[in-house]
């Protein structure tokens, strides 16, 4: 079987030398179909076999709204009804909401503005994921209605990139840094 084997490599390189054009056909093939499947499998590991990085991931469910009536199918749900379900419902150990919506949120690097994307969030939404910051705090409920002060949580790459990691509070620095929700208008 090996004597087989190797009569068969032997006559499989023999071939290839002799057409170059083919080889590098059959090699610039092969190359592009095992890029492909890394690919593809990274993109799978990443969305089907991979858990989630939140506490019990299996257990985390989304909610919508159907209202016939107006139209509305696989809604947001109504502020509401999110606390209605959150205080009166036993079978959610927690309700959390975040936006569908990216914010664009202006801040200054170097003094020239940049646009950054950003998320609403009510503030048990960390806790709801059972998520801890590496450093500083998340929100509390209290900051998720109008009229409380404007909190930010930043990503990890946000806070090297803009605040240069420092532990600081940006907002004590001589020289802050602003961030503002971008005007509609």
């Amino acid at each position: 079987m090996i004597d087989t084997l190797l009569q068969d490599v032997r006559f499989a390189a023999r071939s290839l030398r002799r057409n170059p054009g083919f080889t590098w056909t059959a090699i610039a093939v092969i190359a592009l179909g095992i890029g492909a499947n890394a690919a593809i499998f990274s993109a799978a590991n990443a969305f089907f076999f991979r858990p989630l990085p939140f506490d019990e991931p299996d257990e985390l469910v989304i909610v919508f709204e159907t209202n016939p009536e107006f139209g509305w199918d696989d809604a947001m749900a109504a502020p509401a009804n999110l606390l209605d379900w959150r205080e009166q419902v036993n079978a959610f150990a927690d309700v959390s909401a975040y936006s569908e919506f990216t914010a664009q949120i202006t801040t200054f690097r170097d003094g020239e503005p940049v646009l950054v994307g950003g998320t609403a969030v009510m503030g048990n939404f960390f806790t709801t994921l059972g998520v801890a910051p590496q450093l500083g705090r998340t929100f509390r409920m209290d900051e998720t209605w109008a009229g409380s002060d404007d909190v930010v949580v930043l990503s990890h790459r946000l806070w090297m990139e803009y605040f240069g990691g420092g532990r600081t509070s940006w907002a004590r620095r001589s020289r802050p840094t602003t961030l503002r929700p971008r005007s509609s208008a």
